[in-house]
């Protein structure tokens, strides 16, 4: 063939081409249910151990600098133009040939048409995404639990188990990393904390702010808690037939109206205590008061 040397993998590669070339006109007839299925079968782990050949001599091209022929920039360029595929997908098999010189379990799976290509690409994110300081044993552990699944979950499932296969193989690890993990996610939030408030030069401020999570969650449930309290209970309404009528989400403006008087605190008004009622809608429900206006 055109462009092939003497090397095994260029004879490999001319037996294949042949092989399939006595194939092209053979008739399928004679192939009953049974013999259908298997053949697919089999061809699907055969196309899955030559996806291996492939990756494996895309990642000796990357070595060998195979598009400096040509004057592409990269591999993956390189092998869009010469294969008439798209960069995305030649970039992500150059991810993939790569991740297989790492992986060798992963490997030596796909090499035996246990894993296909769609699966290797799955399992190759899922142990680039495991945390860099785990013991390389536990790593390990991952990487041969997740090929093992690739006998008896497609891509998809591999996706989901890929991103808890840590739990399974080493649990505390796993807990130790979480919380990790967490207690760096709430160091992140609390460095971004501001709160921002401009007076429009009418009687109101407006303002913004960013708080953790936990703290805005805080502050929901208790203006919630105000708002709800004007409202009576979902069963209370009762209306034409005897269904009650649903009680709708918070305004915005019933919102800002708890917030001030969340500022406020208890005061002079405690509605629990039969106090004196406001309608958290009227923006004047108190001579003199200031509304702050969220964005």
């Amino acid at each position: 063939m055109e462009g092939l040397g003497q090397h095994q993998v260029d004879r490999g590669v001319a037996v294949i081409a042949g092989a399939l070339t006595e194939l092209d006109e053979v008739s399928l007839l004679g192939l009953d249910q049974t013999a259908t299925a298997a053949s697919l079968v089999e061809i699907a782990a055969a196309e899955a151990r030559l996806g291996e050949l492939k990756h494996r001599v895309l990642a000796h091209a990357t070595a060998v600098r195979v598009e400096e022929a040509t004057g592409a920039a990269t591999t993956a360029t390189w092998l869009a133009r010469a294969t008439r595929t798209t960069v995305r997908s030649s970039r992500r098999a150059v991810h993939l040939a790569t991740a297989l010189e790492t992986y060798a379990r992963l490997r030596e799976g796909y090499a035996a048409g246990a894993v296909n290509t769609e699966q290797a690409e799955v399992i190759a994110r899922a142990l680039d995404a495991l945390p860099t300081d785990i013991p390389a044993t536990v790593k390990a552990d991952a990487e041969q639990r997740l090929v093992d699944l690739a006998g008896h979950h497609d891509a998809c499932d591999l996706r989901v188990l890929g991103d808890r296969v840590l739990d399974v193989v080493a649990p505390a690890v796993a807990d130790a990393h979480e919380a990790a993990r967490l207690e760096a996610e709430e160091r992140a939030a609390a460095r971004k904390t501001m709160l921002t408030m401009t007076p429009d030069g009418q009687g109101s401020v407006h303002g913004r702010f960013t708080v953790p999570e936990l703290h805005a969650g805080m502050l929901r449930k208790q203006l919630l808690a105000l708002v709800v309290h004007d409202k009576p209970a979902l069963g209370e309404i009762p209306v034409e037939g005897g269904r009650p009528e649903p009680v709708k989400a918070a305004t915005g403006v019933e919102l800002g109206a708890a917030f001030c008087e969340l500022l406020e605190g208890p005061g002079d008004v405690d509605r629990r205590d039969g106090g004196r009622h406001h309608d958290p809608r009227d923006p004047d429900r108190r001579p003199g008061s200031r509304h702050v206006g969220h964005r």
